[in-house]
C-alpha cells in the first residue's frame, strides 16, 4: 500500500507542475546523496522500503527538498469542482454550438412556414 500511495504522490506531484498548477521552489541550499524520511528517531522501530522501480525513487528524491506552491490556476480548478481548462473550454463551446444549431433549426421552420403559406395564398389568389 505505501509503494501505490508513493507512486501515486509523486505522479500526481508531476502531473500537477507540468499543467501549471503547482510550482516546485528548492528550499534547501544543496541537496544531500542520501535521505531519510519520517520522524528519524534513534531508538524507534524502524521499516525499511526498497521500491523495485528506480523512477519512482529518483522523483521521490526529486521532490522530497522542494517546496510546493500553489497557483493562481490551481485554486480555479479548485472553485470550478476540479474540472479541467479543456473541459470547461468544451463544455462552453458544446453549449454554444447546440445553441447556434437550436437557431439555425428554428430559423430554417420559420422560413419553411413562411414560404409554403405564401404559396398557399399565390394559388388561392389564381383560382
Amino acid at each position: 500500500e505505501l509503494t501505490q500511495l508513493v507512486l501515486t504522490l509523486v505522479n500526481l506531484i508531476r502531473i500537477l507542475e507540468n499543467d501549471g498548477y503547482i510550482i516546485l521552489v528548492q528550499t534547501a541550499d544543496r541537496v544531500s546523496s542520501q535521505s531519510q524520511f519520517g520522524n528519524c528517531v534513534i531508538n524507534e522501530t524502524k521499516i525499511y522500503k526498497e521500491f523495485p522501480d528506480k523512477n519512482v525513487i529518483k522523483l521521490l528524491l526529486e521532490y522530497v527538498e522542494k517546496e510546493i506552491v500553489i497557483t493562481e490556476e490551481f485554486r480555479r480548478f479548485c472553485n470550478k469542482g476540479f474540472i479541467a481548462r479543456d473541459e470547461q473550454r468544451y463544455k462552453k463551446q458544446f453549449i454554444i454550438s447546440t445553441s447556434a444549431l437550436v437557431v439555425a433549426i428554428c430559423a430554417l421552420c420559420i422560413n419553411t412556414c413562411i414560404n409554403v403559406r405564401k404559396r398557399i395564398i399565390v394559388s388561392i389568389q389564381i383560382k
